[in-house]
């Protein structure tokens, strides 16, 4: 039977913490990540990535994240009123994300804002009358809706074995 031998170092040097209280740990020596491109330092995290297809989804102006990550590949959003067709844009805090009009008679976009079937979060401002969505904010925990409940104490608990 094979053992399979976790390297617990190298997950406390991804995570830039010292899981395992040990004064050998090297993330008490090395402030960066493991690895040949490590050195470079460690990348910005977010909690929540604030991806344009997840805002325009969340906003309720489409019916599906395949949906907006359609109109944003065919060129029909704005943000900030420059084409943008990267479904994983950043969205930063105060930029305007618009349907172009010719494309709000489509079927699709016209369904999914007479349904409104989900409600804004609070870090959105949505104008269904401009297709336009407002971010505001970044999201609190409580706020980003998940499809199931995440429970982020077990997550750290299987990190630490």
């Amino acid at each position: 039977m094979t053992t399979v031998i976790t390297r617990k170092y190298r997950i406390s040097r991804r995570l830039g913490v010292n899981l395992w209280g040990r004064a050998k740990d090297p993330v008490n020596k090395r402030k960066y990540p493991p690895g040949q491109h490590g050195i470079l330092g460690f990348k910005k995290l977010s909690d929540f990535e604030s991806r344009l297809s997840s805002v325009l989804y969340h906003s309720s102006l489409v019916p599906t994240i395949y949906a907006a990550k359609q109109l944003i590949s065919h060129k029909h959003v704005t943000v900030n009123d420059k084409v943008d067709n990267i479904s994983n844009y950043r969205v930063k805090p105060g930029d305007i994300i618009k349907i172009r009009e010719r494309v709000a008679k489509i079927p699709v976009v016209v369904e999914a804002e007479q349904k409104q079937e989900r409600k804004a979060p609070g870090y959105l401002e949505t104008d269904s009358k401009e297709h336009s969505v407002k971010y505001l904010r970044s999201p609190q925990y409580s706020e980003v809706p998940y499809s199931a409940d995440m429970e982020v104490n077990l997550v750290v608990e299987f990190y630490s074995r």
